[in-house]
């Protein structure tokens, strides 16, 4: 019941803290995004430890909670894996713009506790770890498809369209390929025909954009400005404070760095 439930509010926090990470100078020691960061790292201990004390656990069966696997698969989510979705959305890098995001989100999963070695130093090498992730991952179960229909349905704006679910389970459908969307329960249907039809036109409004004058600063202010919005929408009154549980409860986020 919490996964669904919960759902809008966690989705809204990832947002909120890809939002700090991605802002410039943001994860300076000290800085916003660096508190953020090691706020979340200090939840996934705590978590990893409540979870492994716990006697139902099996760790035979499961492995450790919130293992290098899984956040190493995290990481690359932000980086390789998004450049690769919005790539197939028409989107295009620079290899400069490419290593950049690379290593921002490396400093990133270094923060978060992955051990070095094992963050991807390239777009490439990002690629080549996230394949051998998901290739020995375990089929998606009953879980996974409640929180793929859980996402589907989260609006990011206010009066949303009655087809919103459907357009969105389209692009999640052309996005992960057939296998998964079959997987998860996402039927495939004219939209998703639609979204792959649209991905030339957006490259080329995307490439008219740069070459204005300012155009891509405007693309980037206007971007930032369109995801805060989108995430203050879903936070409502309660803005994200990634508390860490303690015995069941939280600590609030002025108590701790």
């Amino acid at each position: 019941k919490d996964l669904l439930e919960q759902t809008p509010r966690r989705l809204a926090e990832t947002l909120d803290f890809v939002t700090k990470t991605s802002t410039r100078g943001s994860l300076r020691p000290g800085a916003d995004g660096w508190r953020t960061t090691v706020r979340v790292r200090l939840i996934h201990a705590q978590v990893r430890h409540a979870l492994s004390n716990m006697p139902h656990w099996d760790a035979g069966a499961w492995g450790t909670p919130i293992n290098q696997t899984e956040m190493v698969g995290t990481n690359l989510a932000f980086s390789s894996i998004f450049m690769d979705g919005t790539r197939k959305l028409g989107a295009r890098y620079t290899p400069a713009e490419a290593q950049s995001i690379m290593d921002l989100w490396r400093y990133s999963g270094y923060l978060l506790g992955v051990d070095e070695p094992l963050l991807a130093r390239s777009d490439t090498q990002g690629r080549r770890i996230a394949a051998a992730i998901l290739a020995t991952q375990a089929p998606p179960n009953e879980d996974s498809r409640r929180l793929i229909e859980a996402l589907t349905r989260v609006s990011l704006t206010a009066n949303p369209p009655a087809a919103l679910g459907d357009v969105q389970r389209s692009m999640t459908h052309y996005l992960i390929g057939d296998y998964y969307a079959n997987e998860l329960n996402l039927t495939a249907d004219v939209g998703r025909d639609a979204a792959r039809a649209t991905v030339p036109a957006a490259g080329r409004s995307a490439d008219l954009l740069r070459g204005l004058p300012f155009g891509n600063r405007v693309s980037v202010r206007s971007g930032r400005l369109l995801w805060k919005s989108i995430t203050k929408g879903l936070l409502g009154k309660n803005p994200s404070e990634f508390l860490i549980p303690e015995h069941g409860q939280g600590v609030r986020s002025a108590a701790l760095p």
